[in-house]
């Protein structure tokens, strides 16, 4: 985790604790502020999609009222010239051109305002999705910072005895500090180096006694180490 100041030390040597239980906790304000900034960046974010989507919908259902409003007033031109065209010996050609003319134009109008809310609807998608993109990184930018807060709480990693702690409160930590031990009594582990021509013959899980120099426990093989270092292999 990130560097930080030690807090009062909730448990110290010799403490019982379960997987989980909190060894002590670190501070820093750099980390708090950071994660605060993030999550009001994503906030932020969050609000100009709301809005967005909100401005691109009001424009897109003008532009329908628009589409709407050119169709109906092109009907009425469309009829305008039907009715010119079959009163060609009663009407002046100048008018039943004009008649012909209203409807032509609209008809053109029409399409364009169409063609105007395809495009429109189009490039609401992208901007709706580049905006969605934004807040997703943000978000897990905010994850990220949530995480680096909640690592300043140094839990143990397993049931058992805390041992070899010596923090001291306001003493302040790098991280890859040792801040702690935890020992799990009637568990134990030796690391032994096997000379590699030997290593070849062990298998895990195999049976094995250590000799301790005060007294013979007997245990098995859980791990060999895949490539061998100055000619032996740790077992």
């Amino acid at each position: 985790g990130p560097a930080g100041r030690v807090e009062p030390v909730p448990v110290g040597p010799g403490a019982k604790g379960d997987a989980g239980t909190e060894l002590v906790e670190l501070s820093n304000p750099d980390v708090q502020l950071e994660a605060l900034t993030a999550e009001q960046q994503l906030n932020g974010a969050e609000g100009a999609l709301v809005t967005l989507k909100t401005n691109l919908e009001t424009a897109r259902l003008n532009q329908e009222g628009v589409v709407a409003t050119t169709r109906s007033d092109y009907n009425d031109a469309q009829r305008n010239a039907e009715v010119a065209s079959g009163l060609d010996s009663l009407l002046s050609k100048n008018d039943a051109g004009k008649a012909r003319d209203k409807s032509v134009e609209l008809a053109t109008r029409m399409r364009i305002e169409q063609q105007r809310l395809t495009v429109m609807s189009d490039n609401i998608k992208q901007q709706i999705s580049l905006q969605q993109e934004q807040v997703a990184k943000l978000r897990d930018i905010v994850h990220y910072q949530e995480a680096r807060v909640q690592s300043m709480k140094v839990l143990a990693g397993a049931d058992g005895v805390v041992q070899d702690m010596e923090l001291q409160p306001g003493q302040w930590l790098q991280p890859g500090t040792l801040l702690a031990k935890v020992a799990q009594p009637g568990k134990l582990k030796a690391v032994l180096r096997i000379p590699e021509t030997q290593a070849k013959d062990i298998q895990i899980n195999q049976p094995t006694q250590i000799d301790t120099r005060n007294g013979i426990i007997a245990g098995h093989v859980f791990r060999i180490d895949p490539s061998a270092q100055n000619g032996t292999v740790g077992v």
